[in-house]
């Protein structure tokens, strides 16, 4: 039994869609894997530090959907004050004044 090129050739497009497709899944399977690395690291650092937790409630507050690790990052200064070190979410970053009101109803509301 003989193959015809019209075969040879479905066969190749098969076989390459089917490593461009496992390539796809491996570089999504490792995106995946930064992105819980990194929010790991924030529920960590706010297990550990109520400054950290604080300052995470409050963008909560203000922005619902920021996510720690994935929209932003939390980092400690040198005096062990909790800080927004990075921000990737597209609505602005919250303002310190924001953020002191913020705080301020949370711990007014407990």
């Amino acid at each position: 039994m003989s193959l015809d090129s019209l075969t040879w050739a479905a066969i190749a497009v098969i076989f390459v869609t089917l490593l461009a497709t496992i390539w796809v899944v491996r570089r999504t399977n490792v995106g995946y894997r930064q992105d819980m690395r990194r929010m790991a690291k924030q529920y960590t650092l706010m297990l550990s530090s109520d400054d950290a937790m604080k300052l995470c409630k409050a963008i909560r507050k203000i922005n619902p959907d920021a996510c720690p690790g994935l929209d932003y990052s939390i980092d400690l200064a040198s005096n062990g004050d909790a800080e927004i070190g990075e921000w990737k979410n597209a609505a602005r970053v919250p303002t310190r004044e924001q953020l002191l009101e913020a705080i301020r109803q949370l711990e007014t509301s407990d």
